[in-house]
């Protein structure tokens, strides 16, 4: 009887399922991008957006998609303007962090295929998946916590722009190079800094969300 408890799927909560599809479709995405960009390695002669498709090009591109669709899907979702801390998830909410928890998971697992991944990399993924768990589980304080994942994912997209535009030599001393600094360093100030802090404070002095959710914040 345990077995069987433990084994049947209506017991399973709904978004684990989302969690896989998403996990299988990064990984699905991912090997058709290497498919596609064979295994041609760098020799470092040649300049060009393509002159290098690796294993690290092609998860590249799949962080680049994953930042900018969490972009489009979290403004959608987000109450900026009447944000309530604390509240009950939606179901789009709760969407847009399964499709996050399966990058990250992805994501993980190919930092440990390709080598182990350094301390900062792994507390980042550790510290976003429990992030994008804790409203996942207890059912509230999505607006808040699509809110921060919207200001943290925000700048991802820059950075990899920035490690496309080194692979094919088109940063170091380049207007493009200084064009992407200049809106990297104007995001972080104004969506992490200002709206961060102003979203801490909110959810900080906030009676509705849970502990965890401040504790999370901070």
């Amino acid at each position: 009887m345990f077995i069987e408890h433990l084994t049947n799927h209506h017991d399973i909560p709904h978004f684990v399922w989302q969690v896989v599809c998403s996990s299988l479709i990064w990984l699905g995405l991912y090997k058709l991008l290497r498919n596609a960009g064979g295994h041609k390695k760098w020799d470092g002669t040649k300049k060009g957006l393509w002159v290098y498709s690796g294993p690290e090009w092609s998860c590249r591109v799949v962080t680049l998609i994953h930042g900018l669709m969490v972009i489009v899907v979290a403004s959608s979702v987000t109450p900026l303007s009447d944000l309530i801390p604390g509240g009950p998830n939606s179901r789009e909410q709760e969407m847009l962090f399964a499709l996050s928890l399966g990058y990250f998971a992805f994501d993980t697992g190919w930092c440990f295929f390709y080598g182990w991944p350094s301390f900062l990399m792994f507390s980042h993924h550790l510290l976003s998946i429990v992030a994008l768990l804790i409203p996942l589980l207890i059912g509230r304080s999505g607006a808040e916590t699509a809110a921060a994942l919207l200001g943290t994912e925000i700048t991802n997209p820059l950075l990899q722009i920035r490690w496309f535009l080194r692979q094919a030599g088109w940063y170091e001393g380049t207007r493009l190079g200084k064009a992407n600094d200049l809106t990297f360093m104007y995001l972080f100030c104004i969506m992490r800094v200002a709206a961060g802090g102003v979203l801490l404070i909110k959810t900080t002095y906030s009676p509705h969300p849970h502990v965890l959710i401040k504790t999370k914040q901070k």
